[in-house]
């Protein structure tokens, strides 16, 4: 069976570009009633994992007996960097994970745009929340979820579209989260793999671009 201390030769050829390390475990805790009674059970399954930061802590790498992920956080870098960096740290955790087959591939980029106060959404989206007859004109807030699925392409796409309200401190923020994956088994070769990371980079703009206007959009270059 494998063990989390396997991938400890990893952490430690990585440690110059990612020096801060911790454990990971997982916990899970159920409760519910039995016989009018509440009742309660909980479950460690120790370690299942290390997570490496970079020491701004702006760069993550997670090290785990399910997977690998690399996360980066603001201020972005460019998927020129971040691409082979994600591949080059699948290609540490195949050697020691050794897996057979790949279950799933993802992109995930959640987008946070700070909006003018009393800004109008349709400036902005070209999708916008729907009207509800009989309820007050201004919205404060909302939340738009939308799952779709490519047949041929066998590409998930999740998408979240949502509005947080403003507050004294801060304007109202359009949060734009997509989440593009590919469910199936692949290819543990680390080629198939950035091919797929391109596709799903690719459908990834055209959600992102297709959800704002161009007059917003030109705002970005």
């Amino acid at each position: 069976m494998f063990q989390v201390d396997e991938f400890k030769p990893i952490i430690a050829e990585i440690r110059s570009e990612y020096p801060n390390v911790e454990a990971m475990h997982r916990f899970e805790a159920v409760f519910g009633l039995k016989a009018g009674e509440p009742v309660s059970a909980s479950r460690s399954e120790g370690a299942i994992g290390f997570k490496c930061s970079s020491a701004d802590n702006r760069q993550i790498a997670q090290f785990r007996k399910d997977g690998v992920t690399l996360n980066r956080l603001d201020p972005y870098s460019s998927w020129e960097a971040l691409k082979p960096e994600a591949l080059r740290l699948w290609s540490l955790y195949a050697k020691v994970a050794r897996p057979r087959e790949v279950q799933r591939i993802a992109l995930r980029y959640i987008n946070k745009i700070s909006l003018q106060p009393r800004a109008e959404l349709k400036t902005v989206l070209s999708v916008t929340p729907p009207r509800i007859p009989g309820a007050p004109e201004s919205i404060w807030d909302y939340v738009l979820r939308v799952r779709t699925h490519g047949a041929d392409s066998g590409i998930t796409a999740n998408v979240i579209q949502s509005l947080e309200r403003a507050t004294a401190e801060a304007s109202p923020t359009l949060v734009l989260d997509i989440d593009v994956f590919l469910g199936s088994p692949s290819s543990t070769d680390v080629n198939a793999i950035g091919t797929i990371l391109d596709k799903l980079r690719i459908m990834k703009n055209e959600i992102f671009f297709g959800m704002i206007t161009e007059s917003f959009a030109a705002t970005l270059a």
